[in-house]
């Protein structure tokens, strides 16, 4: 089968999306079909002395930074070259991962040559929106709803990550089938190995230190604010604690000061984005215990790859974050109090039996969620699709609003004859 992604987040870049991308991606070709992927360039225009690296596989468009999030890319998909290569990749599938310029790009291609349209709704749109879009949050937050609505009624298929996520796009009006499919954890976080604990050597964190840690783009929706202040109540109890933040993000800044106001920058380390996947997955083995705060996620994918490498998990609760934290098994989903979250944070740390055990059952219902597994679930979704009576270009597939645009153009043609 010859799929193609398009997504206006890619590698060189760093997120949750990107991850489950390549997730995918490596498990869809290991099994014998042929993805393409279409995605920004780094800079707007690329002069002719300028020659990127070539990507297997990999179109790129040149695009813009967002304004308000200086990590996020808008593409322009005004690249004629690739517009006119498309037919000759045959492609069976279109898989959207964002509804911005290349979802519409996607949207535009399933509906020329008459392709399955497949959309996975990564991010909570309408929740982002109260962050990063000027005006009052609640239109933002509706009209972040709405325009979901139009695009994904439009796709053949719709991914949810999450059952929680699966629900709220129905409330949003989505009518198209709509499938829970969560982004498996690939198989190197089952094997992690530092024997010489490098990653807390790197980051001059003693060996024996209770170490606490959470990987997450530092955007304001992640609310690594409210674990620093809980962070401050396990100090007292647990003085020879650290915490480690992995990632980068428009928020740094504004939480290393936060830290300093605290008064625990000296147990605290922002490591930026670390140079590889594999000191990623080492810094999850170094740990004691992941800790989580965001109420924006549609999965938390890194929940799931802590749980692969064995840590117990206490987080602030969320629907979406049941799938790989389960109270009283492998963790803890407490409300969103800083005394809560630290006590249940500290009372783990105490208890090693306890640790020991939750890691064991994260380890379990980690590998329920393996990526291979994951990736013979979307084919089947791809299959589905394909067989679906109606094409995109039949009317039945259109929302309403499209339907009333077109019943009004029609209307005007019938008044001038």
């Amino acid at each position: 089968m010859n799929i193609g992604f398009f997504s206006e987040t890619y590698k060189p870049d760093i997120n949750g999306v990107i991850t489950s991308i390549e997730s995918f991606r490596q498990e869809l070709e290991a099994d014998g079909h042929t993805v393409y992927v279409f995605a920004p360039d780094q800079r707007f225009f690329q002069m002719p002395w300028q020659k990127s690296k070539r990507e297997r596989r990999v179109f790129r468009f040149g695009s813009f930074q967002y304004p308000a999030y200086k990590s996020i890319r808008v593409a322009m998909p005004l690249n004629i070259p690739v517009a006119r290569k498309i037919p000759s990749l045959k492609l069976d599938v279109v898989h959207s991962h964002t509804p911005f310029s290349l979802g519409l790009f996607a949207s535009w291609v399933a509906r020329k040559y008459d392709i399955p349209h497949v959309h996975t709704y990564h991010t909570l749109y309408p929740e982002y929106a109260k962050f990063y879009f000027p005006g009052f949050k609640k239109w933002n937050q509706k009209g972040a709803e709405k325009l979901s609505a139009l695009f994904c009624n439009q796709a053949t298929e719709i991914i949810a990550p999450s059952d929680d996520i699966r629900r709220k796009l129905r409330s949003y009006g989505i009518r198209r089938p709509v499938t829970t499919l969560p982004t498996g954890v690939d198989k190197e976080f089952f094997t992690v190995k530092d024997p010489d604990h490098g990653i807390r050597k790197r980051f001059g964190i003693p060996q024996a230190a209770p170490l606490l840690i959470t990987v997450a783009r530092l955007g304001r929706e992640k609310s690594i604010d409210f674990i620093l202040r809980s962070f401050v109540k396990v100090r007292k109890q647990r003085p020879d604690a650290y915490y480690l933040i992995v990632g980068d993000g428009p928020a740094r800044l504004e939480l290393e000061t936060l830290s300093k106001e605290l008064g625990v920058a000296d147990r605290v380390v922002f490591t930026g984005f670390l140079g590889s996947r594999t000191d990623v997955v080492r810094a999850y083995a170094n740990a004691d215990l992941f800790v989580f705060a965001s109420r924006t996620d549609t999965q938390c994918l890194t929940i799931l790859e802590a749980a692969a490498t064995g840590l117990p998990v206490v987080a602030v609760k969320d629907k979406p974050l049941e799938l790989a934290l389960h109270h009283g098994r492998n963790g803890y989903a407490v409300p969103p109090r800083e005394v809560a979250f630290a006590d249940k944070a500290v009372a783990l740390l105490a208890d090693k039996a306890r640790m020991r055990r939750f890691g064991a059952e994260s380890r379990k219902i980690a590998r329920g969620l393996s990526a291979k597994q994951q990736a013979k679930k979307l084919v089947t979704i791809y299959e589905r699709a394909r067989a679906e009576e109606f094409s995109p270009q039949d009317p039945k597939r259109l929302s309403e609003a499209f339907r009333r645009v077109r019943k009004g153009f029609d209307l005007r043609s019938r008044i001038r004859r």
